[in-house]
């Protein structure tokens, strides 16, 4: 997985380098916070992250009806 700000022209900022997100740990990479939960009975388990974009180099700004 990758995290961009794109927009028609193309990608503007590439929050992930070039470097996709694979796997549950590399979330640390760009995430502050990283749990591990487990739920229920049977072994389930799923990855929970904060990404605070503004520590990412640049705030992000969300304008709706861009691409209209």
């Amino acid at each position: 997985m990758s995290v961009k700000w794109e927009d028609r022209g193309g990608v503007i900022t590439d929050f992930t380098n070039d470097t996709a997100i694979k796997t549950n740990s590399q979330w640390a990479r760009y995430c502050y916070d990283v749990a591990h939960q487990e739920y229920g009975a049977a072994p389930t388990a799923y990855v929970s992250v904060r990404w605070t974009f503004a520590k990412s180099g640049q705030p992000i700004r969300l304008v709706g009806g861009l691409f209209k």
